[in-house]
């Protein structure tokens, strides 16, 4: 129940993150998931409704272009553990793959870039 209470509060608020905030509770709501999965199945004890999280995770999408790398790596970690416990929802499926695309790009930017120098 923690975690949908915390899922709902950020994403009535969504409009007030920047991207940092967006990351940052992306990974706080990740851990949260992690800790209770640990107690318990926290999606089959109805803990966690990932609908709830949906806001903050299109609005880190639509950003996801503009992250810096770290932020982007960041991101990825938390949407991994994410996913780890939506089992299957569309929009975080979604969001690992322009993840591992746009961090896939960054290296193959950053390769050319050094080869080319």
């Amino acid at each position: 129940a923690a975690c949908t209470a915390a899922a709902q509060g950020l994403s009535m608020r969504v409009n007030e993150l920047d991207a940092e905030s967006c990351v940052g509770a992306c990974e706080a709501v990740a851990q949260l998931l992690t800790l209770a999965s640990r107690s318990s199945r926290a999606s089959e004890n109805g803990l966690w409704e990932p609908v709830c999280l949906e806001p903050v995770l299109s609005l880190l999408l639509q950003r996801l272009r503009s992250l810096p790398e770290p932020m982007l790596r960041r991101s990825d970690l938390a949407i991994r553990q994410l996913d780890e416990v939506s089992k299957g929802n569309p929009l975080v499926t979604r969001l690992l793959a322009a993840l591992t695309g746009e961090l896939r790009e960054r290296k193959s930017r950053d390769t050319i870039a050094t080869s080319s120098e």
